[in-house]
């Protein structure tokens, strides 16, 4: 349900909301992007939200590390999805300080020599994952880690509250265009 393109957005795919929720949406995605720089000095990171149903982690938010290729899908397991998919399964963040040698890890930034990955916890329930990747083998800390751990849970608060906004806009719609129809149906 969410956004991604070439400057990292991708419209709603619900109809008639997009108009009404883009504003939010740019001001949520500005401020996670803010976040990341100010608090890590990291340009080069992805957002991912998990679709509990098929365990599919969805690319919401990215800047600098390249999409997984069309066909490809990187899922919540603890095994062959990479750290973030580790991550998302296990709850438990990940401080990877020489990726090219870590067996769970998926290619993304090349060059890529330190990267860090946490859950987006929703009360304690994840939600997604949060992946910063740098080409200096000392980009992140332990400190680093922790931070990344209570600033997920923010994201996944915003990234919540996007959501219950965009399905009440789309109730409201779809309840607008409903009255009319009720109204033809009785003549």
């Amino acid at each position: 349900f969410f956004f991604q393109a070439e400057d990292g957005i991708r419209d709603y795919k619900v109809t008639g909301v997009q108009t009404c929720a883009l504003p939010i949406l740019k001001l949520i995605e500005g401020r996670i992007e803010q976040g990341f720089r100010d608090l890590f000095g990291a340009a080069n990171f992805e957002v991912r939200l998990l679709d509990r149903k098929s365990r599919v982690l969805e690319l919401v938010i990215h800047r600098g590390i390249e999409p997984l290729p069309i066909g490809q899908q990187m899922k919540a397991e603890p095994e062959g999805h990479g750290i973030t998919g580790w991550v998302a399964t296990t709850g438990e963040s990940v401080l990877c300080r020489d990726p090219q040698h870590d067996s769970r890890y998926m290619p993304g930034l090349p060059g890529c020599r330190c990267a860090l990955t946490a859950p987006l916890l929703l009360h304690d329930r994840v939600v997604g994952t949060a992946n910063l990747e740098s080409g200096d083998p000392r980009a992140f800390e332990e400190e680093d880690r922790l931070l990344l751990e209570l600033y997920g849970r923010y994201v996944a608060m915003a990234l919540n509250i996007l959501d219950m906004l965009i399905v009440e806009r789309s109730e409201e719609h779809t309840s607008e265009l409903q009255s009319p129809c009720n109204l033809v149906c009785r003549l």
